[in-house]
């Protein structure tokens, strides 16, 4: 069975495992902490659950309403509890502490779960309805799948996952074929939800981020230090990088969150422009390789193309706060920066593509 699975993506996941562990060695070693261990721990568990995710049959579980049901609860549950269980770290109550060392000091974040989930209900519930989309309940009805954990990850608040839940759900209602003259109306609710939530969700210093972002000048060592930072990082990696171990400005400190949120101006430190240039590469090959998987089914096809989505989406969001192109909103970088609840998610979004791969 093994020479059936997709080694292409396989590969490039592989590769990506390198390019973090290697970033993360000297980071770890110079600032402290067990990040490179951890992150070595994630990357083994992610690919176990990729392979075993492998041999499960999904035709079958997509068929089952109660587990269908069951899978979305549970998500939303998750993100329930966190209001009631979870740690505030950064301004953001948005983790749950389970696994205390693997999680480390941010503990599991059920919005990075719940992202897959989403995927996984939209495909099937899409699949369904492909006949019907041109239905306003149906589009409505996809959307409340969506809104709602949507809507409580914003309070938690974390309005980057939020976002990306949003333009998630937007994307895959247009590739399983949305009629344009509904695509005016939807986009008139998101702008008409995005000035209530200014008024309403957003707090002062989410205001700030914002406001700092349309006058980059204005505050460079308060709300605007992380952007200038991320700044100087790539631009002092120049062509071919200082090398892991001698990207000086984003290990000793200068940076915030260079293991995480800013994981793309380290790797663009270190790497320069030609590993910047390889970076985009393999994010190509990953999402093209998963956008033209046709397999048995349309919903085969939906899911695929989704977990690209996703990919995408959160990768260009990520590298455009990096070049300072967006208001800074705590996004990693798929299969780069450190984080167990991002990662493994992701493992699992690829074991699910597998176990479709394998039986196409």
């Amino acid at each position: 069975m093994l020479r059936q699975f997709d080694w292409v993506i396989i590969t490039t996941v592989f590769c990506f495992s390198l390019l973090s562990l290697a970033a993360l060695y000297p980071y770890s070693v110079i600032n402290g902490g067990s990040f490179f261990l951890r992150q070595l721990i994630f990357f083994c568990i992610g690919f176990i659950v990729l392979i075993s995710l492998s041999f499960v049959n999904i035709s079958f579980l997509k068929k089952q309403r109660v587990f269908i049901l069951g899978l979305y609860l549970t998500g939303i549950l998750l993100l329930g509890l966190v209001f009631l269980i979870g740690a505030n770290i950064r301004g953001a109550q948005a983790w749950l502490h389970f696994l205390p060392f693997l999680s480390g000091k941010t503990g599991f974040q059920p919005s990075e779960i719940m992202k897959i989930i989403l995927i996984f209900i939209l495909a099937r519930y899409l699949t369904i309805q492909h006949a019907y989309l041109y239905k306003v309940r149906n589009v409505f009805t996809s959307g409340l799948y969506a809104w709602i954990p949507a809507s409580l990850i914003a309070l938690q608040p974390d309005l980057g996952s939020a976002a990306v839940i949003i333009l998630l759900w937007f994307s895959i209602i247009i590739i399983a074929g949305l009629p344009l003259r509904h695509l005016f109306l939807i986009s008139i609710l998101i702008a008409i939800l995005a000035i209530t939530m200014w008024v309403l969700v957003f707090q002062p210093y989410q205001k700030l981020r914002i406001l700092s972002f349309l006058n980059p000048e204005t505050d460079p060592l308060g709300a605007n230090y992380s952007r200038s930072q991320s700044l100087i990082a790539i631009g002092a990696g120049g062509i071919f990088g200082r090398g892991f171990g001698a990207n000086i400005h984003s290990l000793d400190g200068f940076l915030p969150e260079a293991h995480t949120d800013f994981m793309f101006s380290m790797l663009a430190e270190a790497l320069g422009l030609t590993g910047v240039a390889l970076i985009l590469i393999l994010y190509a090959i990953l999402i093209f390789r998963l956008l033209y998987f046709e397999g048995k089914s349309n919903f085969d096809r939906l899911f695929s193309s989704s977990l690209a989505l996703l990919i995408f989406i959160q990768a260009s969001l990520n590298i455009a706060i990096a070049l300072g192109l967006l208001p800074v909103t705590g996004l990693t970088l798929p299969f780069l920066s450190y984080g167990g609840s991002s990662l493994i998610s992701l493992f699992i979004g690829l074991g699910i593509y597998q176990a479709l791969y394998v039986r196409s």
